[in-house]
This record gives C-alpha cells, sequence and structure tokens, in this order.
C-alpha cells in the first residue's frame, strides 16, 4: 500500500505490508 514490492498477498502495492 506504500511502494512496490514483492507480491505476497498476490498484490504488489501491499507487498511488505500484507505479509501472510
Amino acid at each position: 500500500a506504500e511502494e512496490l514490492v514483492k507480491p505476497y498477498n498476490g498484490d504488489p502495492f501491499v507487498g511488505h505490508l500484507s505479509t501472510p
């Protein structure tokens, strides 16, 4: 939701923010 990181939750925008 901040910067483009690795798509953990399938979303590149919620990468490091939405870790499973």
